[in-house]
């Protein structure tokens, strides 16, 4: 009965050829971390199986970066932060699953995204300590700090179930 198949409920049938089908109802069956993204992000999902990954990826990262540069209040970042990881994740995943990208291409998009989160926290944080007044006003670029990934994450390595190590540097000068 197709009115009990997860896909039936995600979208027409029609709009998913045999590969997607089977790739998705893989997910319904075995990963449900990523049904439950797919549920919460049905467009977005639907879109994977229209546009490059690549392009998507690439997209992502850049909306997370425009978001987050003009906002000032923490708990915004942070659900900019968790919305994008989600989307990235559930990109990424089918994109493995799925034989689309190689372990490289995998490890190197998941090494990316901590990039872009952690710059993005680190411009926040900056901001905010320019607008308090604790930093004087400089740009991100030579406030003194420096965020050195180590681990996995400095090799561009990271899987899924990595941590991020990284040391922070400051110099006054």
């Amino acid at each position: 009965n197709d009115a009990q198949n997860p896909l039936f409920h995600f979208m027409p049938q029609t709009a998913l050829d045999t590969n997607a089908k089977i790739i998705l109802e893989s997910i319904f069956i075995y990963r449900p971390y990523l049904t439950q993204l797919i549920n919460k992000n049905p467009d977005f999902t639907a879109g994977l199986f229209t546009t490059s990954f690549d392009q998507i990826f690439n997209g992502l990262l850049h909306d997370m970066e425009e978001m987050a540069q003009t906002e000032i209040r923490k708990e915004r970042i942070m659900s900019i932060l968790r919305q994008t990881k989600q989307k990235a994740s559930l990109l990424i995943a089918i994109a493995d699953i799925a034989n689309i990208w190689d372990v490289e291409q995998v490890t190197t998009a998941l090494s990316k995204f901590a990039d872009k989160a952690m710059q993005i926290c680190l411009n926040f944080l900056i901001q905010n300590y320019v607008a308090r007044g604790i930093l004087p006003k400089h740009s991100v670029s030579n406030c003194g700090y420096s965020i050195i990934a180590l681990g996995k994450w400095g090799g561009e390595e990271l899987n899924y179930s990595s941590d991020v190590d990284f040391i922070v540097i400051y110099d006054e000068k």
